[in-house]
């Protein structure tokens, strides 16, 4: 998720299409498809939500399922990118990250809008 700012240094901040999917069509991909992809949560100490099925994994050893499309993601879409990039340098082309990670998604799909179950889920409390 790069950022940068413009003249008047208002934040500017670009979706990858390459390499990220927008909240939205992880949205749509969860609930229209057969095949959902592996969800894969990068969090080293997740709190608050995840998404439901994700597996947690860390930067360092998250790989592609052959099998079916990987989708990772963080609190605020930062670190999920740059994991992907390298996966993608090492030839593995099925995984993509969640553009502005759970913190934009949560915020996008409100339940009342989407008039749908969001896949969102509470972490259990410490």
């Amino acid at each position: 998720m790069p950022l940068h700012s413009s003249r008047d240094g208002t934040p500017i901040v670009e979706l990858d299409p390459i390499i990220e999917v927008t909240p939205f069509e992880l949205f749509r991909r969860l609930r229209d498809s057969g095949a959902p992809p592996r969800l894969v949560d990068l969090r080293s100490s997740p709190r608050g939500w995840t998404l439901r099925g994700a597996i947690s994994q860390t930067a360092e050893t998250v790989t592609e399922d052959a099998e079916v499309d990987t989708v990772v993601f963080d609190q605020d879409g930062r670190t999920a990118p740059d994991v992907v990039r390298r996966l993608r340098r090492r030839g593995e082309t099925r995984i993509w990250a969640l553009f502005g990670g759970l913190e934009l998604y949560r915020f996008c799909l409100d339940p009342k809008i989407v008039e749908s179950d969001t896949f969102l889920e509470p972490l259990p409390e410490d």
